[in-house]
C-alpha cells in the first residue's frame, strides 16, 4: 500500500509545484482564475502532433505528423462546443504501395469531430464521427443507434470491478468520488500540500513580464526538481501523514498513522541520485515550454513540448492558442442523444479488444519484453493467470512436447523437467509431485498452464500488478531487478538470454478438445512420466 500511496503523492506533489509554490505560480494561477470566470468566451487554436517511433531492433525510426485545428465556444463553466478537424494525409503517407488502394478507400484525408461537454464532465461527441471514418469497418452496434450524439456515462466509470484489490475498488468507488469532487477534498487537500511543501521553493521558477507567464523546464531539471520534491516530502512526512489519515479513512482506505510515517524508513538518498541519474538518461531530451499572455479580455497560449524515451519513440506537440471574452456566446446542448456506458462504449469501437464483464485483461513479459500470444490470450480463473504452454515455455528456451494420449504436457529447461496433466492439480516437477491451486486446462483448442507455478519452478522471479483497473501485469524475469527496470525503460537490450519469437499455432491438431470433455485420474501422472512414442502435436 505504502508504495501505491506514494506514488499517487508524488504525481500530486509535481502538479502543485508546477503550479502554486512561488509568487510568480500564484499570480498565473489567479489569472486563469479570472478567464474560468468569464461568462462566456470563444477560443480558435492549432496543434501539431509529431510522434517519431523505434520501429525494430536496429533502431530505425517512423515518423508521422497529425496537424489539427481547433475551435469552439463556452458558456461559463456550464457548457462547452468544441469542433476538431485532424489532417490524416502524414498516417496515409505510411501505407505500403500494396496498402494505399486500401487506406484512401478506408481513410479520408481530413477527420471532423463535433463534440460538446457538460458541467458534469460528460462528452458528446457526434455518431457521424465514428461512422465516416471507420467507413464499412463500422459496427452494426454503432450504426444502429438512431440519435446524432454519443454520451459516455462517467457513472460507469466509478465501482468498477478491480480484481480483489480492495483499495483500488475504494479509490475508484462512487462515494469516493463524490467526495474527491467535494468543495471539503479541496480544503483538506490544499492543507495537506502546505504541511508537505513548507519551506519548500521550487528550482525552476516561471518568469513574469507585465500579464506574460512562461515557465520552461528540460529533463536535467525534471530530475532536479523530482529530488527537491522527494527530500521535502520526507522532511516533513509526519506532519503531513497527521493531516492526510482522514482523509485516507473518507476515501475507505483504513490506515494507521504510525505504518504512515514509516514510508520514508528505508530512504537512501544514494539510491535516489542513482534512479534519477537512470531516468534522466532515458528522458534526456524531454523539455517544456509555456507561454501565457493576458489581458482583461483575452488569453493567449502557446504550448511546445517534447517527450523523448531513449529508444522507443519521441513526441513533438505544439499547440497555439486564443481565448476571446465574449459575455453573449451560447452553446445549445445537443437533445438527440444515446448514453452508454464504459463498457458498451468498449464493445463498440474495441470488440477485439474487450474484456467481458468479471474477466481482466492480462499482460505479460519476459524478462521485460512484451510477450505475443497469437490464437489464445492469457486468461484468468481461480485468482490463477494461465497461459498458452507452448508460447510462455519456448520462450523460455525449453523444450516442449504435447501428449495427445495422455493429455499431458511435458517440458525441460536445462535438466528441470515437468509434467502436467490437462485437468490435473497435481503437477510433477523433477520426481516430486507438486499441488497446484488451478490445473492446466483446454481453453478455446489451447493448452494453457499456470503462470507463477511454471516459471518459479523454473527459477524465474514473478512480479504481479493489478493497479490499473480491469488490468493485470505480470513480469517473469531471471535477471536482477536493476537489469529488468533498464530492459523495459529500453535503455539495454535483451542479455540475459536468448529470447524466442516463433508463434506455434496448432493448425494440426485434427480434432477440437473441449475442457469438460477431458476425464483426469490422478494414477495417470506417473504414467505420464514415462518415455512415450505417441506422436507430438502442438496445442499451444
Amino acid at each position: 500500500m505504502k508504495k501505491k500511496l506514494l506514488s499517487v503523492i508524488m504525481v500530486a506533489a509535481m502538479m502543485f509545484s508546477l503550479v502554486g509554490c512561488t509568487p510568480n505560480m500564484k499570480a498565473y494561477m489567479a489569472e486563469t482564475q479570472k478567464v474560468a470566470e468569464w461568462k462566456g468566451s470563444e477560443f480558435k487554436g492549432t496543434m501539431s502532433m509529431e510522434m517519431e517511433m523505434v520501429v525494430d531492433e536496429k533502431g530505425t525510426t517512423e515518423k508521422v505528423t497529425i496537424p489539427m485545428e481547433m475551435k469552439g465556444k463556452a458558456e461559463g463553466a456550464e457548457k462547452v462546443e468544441m469542433d476538431i478537424t485532424m489532417d490524416m494525409k502524414a498516417i496515409k503517407a505510411m501505407a505500403t504501395a500494396e496498402e494505399k488502394a486500401e487506406i484512401d478507400a478506408a481513410i479520408p484525408d481530413t477527420v471532423s469531430i463535433k463534440m460538446f461537454a457538460d458541467a458534469d464532465g460528460k462528452a458528446y461527441i457526434k455518431k457521424d464521427t465514428f461512422v465516416k471514418l471507420l467507413g464499412t469497418e463500422a459496427p452494426k452496434a454503432l450504426t444502429d443507434i438512431k440519435e446524432d450524439y454519443i454520451v459516455i456515462d462517467t457513472a460507469s466509470m466509478t465501482n468498477v470491478d478491480v480484481a480483489g484489490n480492495e483499495e483500488l475498488a475504494n479509490v475508484f468507488s462512487k462515494k469516493t468520488m463524490d467526495y474527491l469532487n467535494s468543495a471539503e477534498y479541496q480544503t483538506e487537500a490544499e492543507k495537506i500540500m502546505e504541511a508537505m511543501f513548507k519551506d519548500y521553493k521550487p528550482t525552476v521558477d516561471m518568469k513574469v513580464d507585465g500579464r506574460t507567464y512562461t515557465y520552461e523546464i528540460n529533463s536535467d531539471q525534471m530530475a532536479t526538481e523530482a529530488k527537491a520534491i522527494i527530500t521535502a516530502l520526507k522532511a516533513n512526512w509526519s506532519n503531513t501523514t497527521t493531516l492526510l489519515v482522514p482523509v485516507l479513512e473518507k476515501m475507505d482506505m483504513k490506515v494507521e498513522k504510525a505504518e504512515l510515517d514509516k514510508a520514508f524508513d528505508e530512504f537512501n538518498e544514494a539510491d535516489l541520485d542513482t534512479t534519477l541519474a537512470q531516468v534522466k538518461e532515458a528522458i534526456k531530451g524531454s523539455k517544456l515550454k509555456l507561454v501565457s499572455t493576458f489581458t482583461d479580455d483575452k488569453e493567449v497560449d502557446q504550448i511546445d513540448m517534447v517527450l523523448n524515451l531513449s529508444g522507443m519513440f519521441k513526441m513533438t506537440m505544439n499547440v497555439e492558442s486564443t481565448t476571446d471574452k465574449n459575455e453573449e456566446v451560447k452553446v445549445t446542448m445537443p437533445t438527440s442523444f444515446k448514453v452508454i456506458t464504459m463498457e458498451e462504449y468498449m464493445n463498440i469501437f474495441m470488440p477485439a479488444a474487450t474484456v467481458a464483464p468479471g474477466e481482466t485483461a492480462v499482460f505479460v513479459r519476459l524478462n521485460g519484453e512484451l510477450m505475443e500470444f497469437a490464437d489464445q490470450q492469457p486468461v484468468v480463473k481461480e485468482n490463477r493467470t494461465l497461459v498458452p504452454f507452448r508460447g510462455l515455455l519456448e520462450k523460455m528456451g525449453a523444450e516442449v512436447q504435447w501428449d495427445e494420449v495422455n493429455r499431458t504436457v511435458r517440458a525441460n529447461k536445462e535438466g528441470v523437467g515437468m509434467v502436467f496433466e490437462i485437468g490435473n492439480k497435481t503437477a510433477l516437477v523433477g520426481e516430486n509431485k507438486v499441488d497446484m491451486d488451478v490445473p492446466a486446462q483446454v481453453i478455446n483448442n489451447r493448452t494453457m498452464i499456470p503462470v507463477r507455478f511454471v516459471s518459479e519452478n523454473l527459477g524465474y522471479k514473478v512480479e504481479f500488478d493489478n493497479s490499473v483497473p480491469g488490468v493485470y501485469l505480470i513480469d517473469i524475469y531471471n535477471i536482477t531487478d536493476a537489469e529488468l527496470q533498464a530492459k523495459i525503460n529500453g535503455e539495454v537490450p535483451a542479455t540475459t538470454e536468448e529470447v524466442k519469437t516463433t508463434e506455434v499455432k496448432a493448425e494440426d491438431a485434427k480434432t477440437e478438445t473441449k475442457v469438460e470433455d477431458v476425464k483426469v485420474e490422478d494414477t495417470k501422472t506417473t504414467t505420464t512420466t514415462t518415455d512415450s512414442k505417441t506422436e507430438v502435436k502442438p496445442a499451444a
